[in-house]
Protein backbone atom coordinates (compact mmCIF):
# COMPACT_ATOMS: atom_id res chain seq x y z
CA UNK A 1 0.00 0.00 0.00
CA UNK A 2 1.39 3.34 -1.05
CA UNK A 3 0.56 6.04 1.50
CA UNK A 4 -1.10 9.01 -0.17
CA UNK A 5 -3.36 11.91 0.86
CA UNK A 6 -6.36 9.59 1.24
CA UNK A 7 -4.40 7.27 3.54
CA UNK A 8 -2.48 9.93 5.50
CA UNK A 9 -1.87 8.64 9.04
CA UNK A 10 -3.89 5.47 8.28
CA UNK A 11 -0.98 3.02 7.97
CA UNK A 12 -0.19 1.06 11.15
CA UNK A 13 3.52 1.13 12.06
CA UNK A 14 3.45 -2.66 12.59
CA UNK A 15 3.02 -3.06 8.82
CA UNK A 16 5.51 -5.42 7.27
CA UNK A 17 6.92 -6.37 3.87
CA UNK A 18 7.57 -10.11 3.65
CA UNK A 19 8.73 -9.98 0.03
CA UNK A 20 11.94 -9.76 -1.92
CA UNK A 21 13.02 -7.82 -4.97
CA UNK A 22 15.29 -9.16 -7.69
CA UNK A 23 17.25 -6.56 -9.64
CA UNK A 24 20.20 -7.19 -11.95
CA UNK A 25 20.01 -10.85 -10.97
CA UNK A 26 20.43 -10.13 -7.24
CA UNK A 27 17.60 -10.94 -4.79
CA UNK A 28 17.29 -9.05 -1.53
CA UNK A 29 14.67 -8.21 1.09
CA UNK A 30 12.58 -5.24 -0.08
CA UNK A 31 11.36 -3.74 3.26
CA UNK A 32 8.92 -1.36 1.56
CA UNK A 33 5.19 -1.61 2.23
CA UNK A 34 4.23 0.41 -0.84
CA UNK A 35 5.65 1.54 -4.16
CA UNK A 36 4.61 2.07 -7.79
CA UNK A 37 3.79 -1.65 -8.04
CA UNK A 38 1.15 -1.38 -5.29
CA UNK A 39 -1.62 -1.04 -7.85
CA UNK A 40 -4.15 -3.31 -6.11
CA UNK A 41 -3.52 -2.98 -2.38
CA UNK A 42 -3.56 0.81 -2.41
CA UNK A 43 -7.03 1.19 -4.01
CA UNK A 44 -8.44 -1.50 -1.71
CA UNK A 45 -6.97 0.27 1.35
CA UNK A 46 -8.51 3.55 0.15
CA UNK A 47 -11.93 1.92 -0.20
CA UNK A 48 -11.63 0.61 3.36
CA UNK A 49 -9.95 3.46 5.24
CA UNK A 50 -9.62 6.49 2.96
CA UNK A 51 -9.70 9.53 5.25
CA UNK A 52 -12.64 11.93 5.27
CA UNK A 53 -10.40 14.94 4.66
CA UNK A 54 -11.95 16.69 1.66
CA UNK A 55 -9.44 15.13 -0.75
CA UNK A 56 -10.63 12.58 -3.30
CA UNK A 57 -12.91 9.90 -1.89
CA UNK A 58 -13.32 8.59 1.63
CA UNK A 59 -13.54 4.97 2.66
CA UNK A 60 -16.22 2.93 4.34
CA UNK A 61 -14.30 3.19 7.64
CA UNK A 62 -12.44 6.53 7.40
CA UNK A 63 -11.24 6.37 11.01
CA UNK A 64 -9.78 2.86 10.66
CA UNK A 65 -6.12 2.03 10.43
CA UNK A 66 -4.64 -0.33 7.87
CA UNK A 67 -1.91 -2.79 8.76
CA UNK A 68 -0.16 -3.69 5.51
CA UNK A 69 1.12 -7.25 5.07
CA UNK A 70 2.88 -7.18 1.70
CA UNK A 71 3.35 -10.70 0.31
CA UNK A 72 4.76 -10.33 -3.19
CA UNK A 73 8.21 -11.11 -4.52
CA UNK A 74 8.99 -8.79 -7.45
CA UNK A 75 11.48 -9.39 -10.22
CA UNK A 76 12.44 -6.00 -11.70
CA UNK A 77 14.44 -7.71 -14.45
CA UNK A 78 11.44 -9.62 -15.85
CA UNK A 79 8.71 -7.26 -14.48
CA UNK A 80 6.92 -10.21 -12.85
CA UNK A 81 5.63 -10.84 -9.37
CA UNK A 82 4.79 -13.93 -7.37
CA UNK A 83 2.48 -13.85 -4.38
CA UNK A 84 4.33 -16.40 -2.23
CA UNK A 85 4.34 -14.98 1.28
CA UNK A 86 0.79 -15.50 2.58
CA UNK A 87 1.84 -18.09 5.18
CA UNK A 88 4.47 -15.80 6.70
CA UNK A 89 1.99 -12.90 6.73
CA UNK A 90 -0.83 -14.83 8.43
CA UNK A 91 1.55 -16.21 11.06
CA UNK A 92 2.64 -12.64 11.81
CA UNK A 93 -1.01 -11.53 11.95
CA UNK A 94 -1.72 -14.35 14.42
CA UNK A 95 1.31 -13.42 16.52
CA UNK A 96 0.28 -9.75 16.85
CA UNK A 97 -3.39 -10.70 17.43
CA UNK A 98 -4.77 -9.03 14.29
CA UNK A 99 -8.48 -9.77 13.95
CA UNK A 100 -9.33 -9.11 10.28
CA UNK A 101 -7.31 -9.66 7.12
CA UNK A 102 -8.56 -8.39 3.78
CA UNK A 103 -7.04 -10.74 1.23
CA UNK A 104 -8.23 -9.49 -2.13
CA UNK A 105 -6.54 -12.33 -3.92
CA UNK A 106 -8.09 -14.95 -6.10
CA UNK A 107 -5.21 -17.39 -5.78
CA UNK A 108 -5.06 -20.72 -4.03
CA UNK A 109 -2.09 -21.87 -2.01
CA UNK A 110 -3.12 -25.56 -2.02
CA UNK A 111 -0.76 -26.21 0.86
CA UNK A 112 -1.33 -27.97 4.14
CA UNK A 113 0.84 -25.33 5.85
CA UNK A 114 -1.55 -22.63 4.60
CA UNK A 115 -4.58 -24.54 5.90
CA UNK A 116 -2.95 -24.95 9.33
CA UNK A 117 -1.91 -21.26 9.46
CA UNK A 118 -5.49 -20.20 8.68
CA UNK A 119 -6.80 -22.54 11.40
CA UNK A 120 -4.41 -21.02 13.96
CA UNK A 121 -5.50 -17.51 12.93
CA UNK A 122 -9.14 -18.56 13.35
CA UNK A 123 -8.50 -20.05 16.81
CA UNK A 124 -7.41 -16.60 17.97
CA UNK A 125 -10.62 -15.04 16.63
CA UNK A 126 -9.19 -13.96 13.28
CA UNK A 127 -11.22 -13.62 10.08
CA UNK A 128 -9.92 -13.58 6.49
CA UNK A 129 -12.15 -11.65 4.11
CA UNK A 130 -11.11 -13.17 0.78
CA UNK A 131 -12.09 -12.65 -2.85
CA UNK A 132 -13.85 -15.57 -4.48
CA UNK A 133 -11.67 -15.01 -7.55
CA UNK A 134 -12.10 -13.71 -11.06
CA UNK A 135 -12.26 -16.89 -13.14
CA UNK A 136 -16.04 -17.27 -13.64
CA UNK A 137 -15.78 -20.50 -11.64
CA UNK A 138 -18.56 -22.23 -9.73
CA UNK A 139 -16.69 -21.99 -6.40
CA UNK A 140 -14.23 -19.63 -4.70
CA UNK A 141 -10.68 -20.34 -5.81
CA UNK A 142 -9.69 -21.21 -2.22
CA UNK A 143 -12.43 -23.86 -1.86
CA UNK A 144 -9.87 -26.67 -1.47
CA UNK A 145 -8.24 -24.87 1.49
CA UNK A 146 -11.38 -24.51 3.58
CA UNK A 147 -11.33 -27.32 6.13
CA UNK A 148 -13.41 -28.18 9.17
CA UNK A 149 -10.54 -26.85 11.30
CA UNK A 150 -10.32 -23.43 9.62
CA UNK A 151 -13.83 -22.77 8.25
CA UNK A 152 -14.61 -20.23 10.99
CA UNK A 153 -11.70 -18.05 9.78
CA UNK A 154 -13.08 -17.43 6.26
CA UNK A 155 -15.55 -14.99 4.72
CA UNK A 156 -15.63 -14.93 0.91
CA UNK A 157 -16.83 -11.99 -1.18
CA UNK A 158 -18.01 -12.24 -4.76
CA UNK A 159 -18.53 -9.26 -7.06
CA UNK A 160 -21.71 -7.81 -8.47
CA UNK A 161 -22.31 -5.28 -11.23
CA UNK A 162 -25.36 -3.07 -11.70
CA UNK A 163 -28.07 -3.59 -14.27
CA UNK A 164 -31.16 -1.45 -14.95
CA UNK A 165 -33.10 -2.72 -11.92
CA UNK A 166 -30.52 -4.08 -9.49
CA UNK A 167 -27.34 -6.14 -9.48
CA UNK A 168 -26.12 -9.29 -11.16
CA UNK A 169 -23.07 -11.40 -10.47
CA UNK A 170 -20.18 -9.71 -12.28
CA UNK A 171 -19.27 -11.55 -15.47
CA UNK A 172 -15.73 -12.24 -14.27
CA UNK A 173 -16.59 -13.26 -10.69
CA UNK A 174 -16.41 -16.72 -9.18
CA UNK A 175 -19.65 -17.82 -7.55
CA UNK A 176 -20.02 -18.68 -3.86
CA UNK A 177 -20.87 -22.29 -4.76
CA UNK A 178 -19.94 -24.87 -2.10
CA UNK A 179 -19.06 -22.08 0.34
CA UNK A 180 -22.32 -20.12 0.06
CA UNK A 181 -22.81 -20.22 3.84
CA UNK A 182 -19.60 -18.20 4.36
CA UNK A 183 -19.89 -15.93 1.32
CA UNK A 184 -21.44 -12.53 0.57
CA UNK A 185 -21.76 -10.34 -2.53
CA UNK A 186 -20.62 -6.73 -2.87
CA UNK A 187 -20.30 -4.22 -5.73
CA UNK A 188 -17.33 -5.10 -7.89
CA UNK A 189 -17.95 -2.65 -10.72
CA UNK A 190 -19.78 0.64 -10.83
CA UNK A 191 -21.25 0.17 -14.27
Amino acid sequence: VLENSELKDAIDPRSKDFGNITKDGVTSARNLIGDENSNHGTPIAQIIAGRRNGVGMHGYAPEANILVLRIDDYNADTKTEKLNRSIEAIRYATEIDLKVINRSLGISMNAQAWQVAVAEFGKKGGLIVNSTGNDQAADPVEVSNVTDENRNAWLFVTATSPNLTGYDLAGYANKCGKLMDICVAAPGTNG
